[in-house]
């Protein structure tokens, strides 16, 4: 073959590998998943102290991350901080309303820092448990050996008890400002 001839040859097959159509080309191209659908939904403040893991797409974004280790997996201790998103820390974390403070945590309780009135609102005010004298089936019948630990401690299962226990009972106000209770933060 002559030096043109194979200079030509060249030419085409390079042309020819340039020459497919751009609609094929990207069919073979994928469009990244975004942050949120890998599972980067939160805020590095909602991590307290826990470990953060960055979305490889937005490496220096505090707003798209995840906690590797979640509030529920967290080794929690007795006087740890309960926020209002459901988190706990050791201690103060700067941006979050502390809302209770961890006493029991095989159960998982927290003891509350604010009281509430009988609407079911922040504030102090004496309520009666009952309007009327009335055993609550429902309800164990506690005595002082039994101890505060091993009678009658599910407080969700007591207050339902209560407000299940109908016309019986009469008005509750303090079940049932303690069930209206929505802690804010």
């Amino acid at each position: 073959m002559n030096k043109k001839c194979k200079q030509m040859m060249g030419a085409v097959l390079l042309m020819a590998s340039f020459s497919q159509s751009g609609s094929a080309l990207a069919t073979s191209c994928a469009v990244p998943p975004t942050c949120e659908q890998l599972g980067y939904k939160m805020k590095v403040d909602d991590c307290g102290e826990n470990p953060v893991l960055r979305c490889p797409f937005a490496l220096s974004d505090d707003n798209q991350v995840y906690c590797t280790e979640s509030a529920q997996n967290q080794v929690v201790s007795v006087g740890a901080i309960l926020y209002g998103d459901g988190t706990v820390a050791s201690g103060l974390v700067t941006g979050k309303t502390p809302i209770g403070i961890v006493f029991d945590t095989a159960n998982r309780l927290a003891v509350a820092l604010t009281d509430i009135n009988s609407s079911g609102s922040a504030g102090s005010s004496t309520m009666i448990w009952s309007a009327n004298y009335y055993d609550i089936p429902a309800l164990g019948n506690c005595t002082s050996s039994d101890g505060l630990t091993s009678c009658g401690v599910d407080g969700r299962a007591n207050t339902t008890a209560i407000l299940n226990c109908g016309s019986s009972c009469g008005t509750t106000p303090a079940a049932t400002a303690t069930n209206s209770y929505e802690p804010s933060g």
